[in-house]
């Protein structure tokens, strides 16, 4: 299973589709954690990849992206480790 928790740095537009549903689609602010579990897999559409900050599993997540830029990530079983920062 994937258990992802989302705490940004600053107000972030994030869409996140677990298992196929889409389970958030929002700005999400410091104050604002979010969690999210899936089996298969999360599909992310991150609106400022250089303000999203994560745990995947646990583990501190690596950096998506640069500031302002917009990303889209998927991560499954298979792949978490390569979002994992150790």
């Amino acid at each position: 299973p994937l258990m992802l928790e989302i705490a940004p740095t600053e107000v972030v537009w994030i869409e996140a589709i677990a298992d196929g549903r889409r389970v958030l689609y929002a700005l999400v602010a410091p104050e604002q954690r979010r969690a999210i579990q899936a089996r298969e897999q999360i599909v992310l559409r991150i609106g400022d990849a250089g303000a999203f900050r994560y745990r995947l599993n646990g583990v501190d997540g690596r950096e998506i992206g640069r500031s302002g830029e917009v990303r889209e990530v998927r991560i499954t079983p298979q792949n978490v480790r390569t979002f994992q920062s150790r």
